[in-house]
């Protein structure tokens, strides 16, 4: 017996550190992306109902799909939910969050427009929890802090459906107005993430909570032009690891991680030239469902 417990402590001590347990990362199409320790799990903008004529043209309202979002926790295993953000209330971004919370049983953490689209599900099920900028929140050993940001205009012209979503939302296509826009600083022990949906980056407000970046997702739709990711966000956070978000077609159906890219998003093409300004950092292009071991965890 005491040759066994000597045997388990000598292999324990030689097993690699990563080979413990990790932070993992998954992309589950458009923005929607999960991060998980091991013993929580964060989710983010998770889009998986898609709009059709019906809703654009007022004939049906635009809600989550119930059966298609347990349909896609179960098969990703995130049956359990400890939290779900928001990055604004589009309904590319906003769209299955409070079902996503209410079927992971977790909170969604929600600003003025989130929660009132939220409510109007009249459900007691889908729980939420206001937050405000730069008040940072504890989620096991994960602390998120949320920043506001600027949303970038539709082809660098107009805005799309501006302003806060309505008092007396119906869940309308023409109710997920913009609200507020927001990216956020995901710190865990083992080091930091941002989660930012936009194509600027917004340094200033980060230099009092954090020195460096581990890990960026970054949103790459309605970029103004490439420098802005090249120039802007790697350039300024110089992140370890790079994922990219928000480069596929969210008007097409859902159909299990089967996609197509969203027109002007020339997602190689920007991957190959972060690439190339910056060799040393890691570019992942993201596949459906795969874990991406974003932060290895010291034991």
């Amino acid at each position: 017996m005491m040759f066994k417990t000597l045997f388990f402590i000598f292999a324990l001590a030689l097993t690699p550190k990563s080979a413990i347990s990790a932070v993992n990362a998954r992309w589950l199409t458009v923005t929607a992306v999960a991060i998980d320790d091991g013993k929580t799990r964060l989710l983010f903008d998770p889009a998986w109902t898609r709009p059709g004529l019906r809703h654009v043209t007022g004939i049906s309202k635009l809600v989550s799909d119930e059966a298609l979002v347990k349909s896609v926790l179960e098969k990703n295993q995130l049956t359990k939910l400890d939290a779900v953000f928001a990055s604004h209330s589009h309904f590319d971004h906003v769209i299955d969050a409070p079902m996503a919370a209410k079927l992971g049983s977790g909170i969604f953490y929600v600003d003025e427009s989130s929660e009132r689209i939220a409510k109007a599900y009249k459900d007691p099920a889908i729980k939420t929890q206001r937050y405000k900028a730069e008040e940072k929140i504890k989620v096991g050993d994960f602390t998120i802090t949320p920043f506001t940001r600027e949303h970038a205009k539709i082809l660098h012209m107009f805005a799309f459906l501006p302003g806060p979503v309505p008092e007396d939302c119906s869940l309308s296509f023409f109710d997920y107005h913009e609200g507020e826009t927001w990216f956020y600083l995901v710190e865990h022990p083992e080091g930091v993430i941002l989660v930012d949906q936009g194509s600027k980056a917004h340094p200033e407000v980060l230099k009092k909570h954090a020195k460096k970046v581990d890990v960026l997702f970054q949103g790459i739709a309605n970029r103004k032009n490439d420098e802005d990711i090249i120039d802007g966000h790697a350039k300024t956070y110089q992140p370890k690891i790079f994922v990219p978000l928000h480069f596929d077609n969210f008007f097409k159906d859902f159909n299990d991680g089967d996609w197509s890219e969203l027109p002007g998003a020339n997602l190689d093409d920007i991957l190959a030239k972060v690439k190339k300004a910056y060799p040393t950092m890691q570019v992942d292009r993201p596949q459906y469902g795969k874990p991406i071991t974003v932060l290895e965890v010291k034991r």
